[in-house]
């Protein structure tokens, strides 16, 4: 008879107030399936977690159609895998996601997770953003999506869209005033300046800020933490009736003619703010709009 292969066990050492709590991680010999990688996102099964990396790293991880498409099925393998706990989301050691590719748009939201497939999805375990460098636009949106943040110290969080005569609608105009003070949230969402990611722990955005490059190493002790407990009150914890609200909002189910009317203004403003001579010009932007425009009415 063949021997069976016992678990490894191993710890990992950590600085940090979560090192103490982390406890012994079991590391199973790997499927052939536990990494999956195609030209958008990879993903990887470490024990409980699905670890899920955006890798479109020459634009940054900007998302686009397929980018949304790539996210929106990791997310959907996360709630439906019952041996899956818990995920992490992270776009590598360098960026995290420069918000939509506004040259190809983001795509059509998706029916289970909405904008960027993650956005407006009602989930059912716990999400934690591992962030290093920037997190821009639809990206802070993303990690403002996520229940709990690892930042490293070089980590840029900003809405930037203000500057450019548009608006944080991906998610922010809902969640920004939730997961911030009311005071830092208009702020942030009407001057484009970034949050650094001192200031995001010291607002209670970000959990936990550490040396550039550990991030995705934090984030994964922080989830032995998690996993060690019980998986049904996890869920329980992070589902709750604050959270479906703001999902709610986000995927346009409280108030349809107020979005219409948000985007209604966005494409007055940047009619307006060119001559017509120029418009032609403004190309993918305003088809942009327009396009979601018709997405949400029809």
């Amino acid at each position: 008879m063949g021997s069976v292969r016992k678990p490894v066990r191993r710890c990992l050492c950590a600085h940090s107030h979560f090192g103490a709590l982390a406890p012994m991680r079991k590391t199973w010999p790997m499927a052939a399936e536990d990494v999956v990688t195609t030209d958008r996102v990879e993903t990887e099964v470490i024990g409980r977690t699905l670890v899920v990396t955006m890798v479109r790293h020459s634009k940054r991880n900007a998302i686009d159609g397929h980018m949304t498409e790539a996210i929106d099925a990791a997310m959907n393998r996360l709630d439906d895998d019952p041996d899956l706990w818990i995920g992490v989301l992270t776009g590598g050691s360098n960026m995290f996601c420069a918000g939509t590719d506004m040259a190809a748009t983001s795509g059509r939201p998706t029916e289970r997770g909405g904008i960027y497939g993650v956005v407006g999805r009602q989930r059912a375990k716990p999400l934690i953003a591992a962030v290093e460098g920037v997190a821009f636009g639809g990206g802070f949106e993303v990690v403002m999506a996520c229940d709990m943040v690892v930042a490293a110290r070089n980590a840029r969080f900003a809405l930037p869209e203000v500057k450019r005569g548009l608006i944080a609608s991906s998610g922010a105009l809902f969640r920004a005033s939730r997961v911030l003070p009311l005071n830092v949230a208009k702020y942030l969402l009407t001057t484009g300046t970034e949050l650094t990611p001192a200031e995001a722990e010291r607002h209670g955005l970000v959990n936990e800020v550490c040396d550039p490059g550990q991030a995705l190493t934090r984030a994964l002790a922080l989830a032995d933490v998690i996993t060690a407990n019980s998986p049904v009150a996890a869920r329980l914890a992070v589902s709750g009736p604050e959270e479906r609200d703001v999902v709610a909002g986000a995927r346009i189910r409280v108030s349809v003619r107020v979005w219409v009317r948000l985007r209604l203004r966005i494409l007055m403003i940047i009619l307006k703010r060119f001559k017509r001579s120029f418009v032609k010009k403004l190309g993918s932007l305003a088809t942009f709009q327009i396009l979601i425009l018709i997405d949400i009415l029809f």
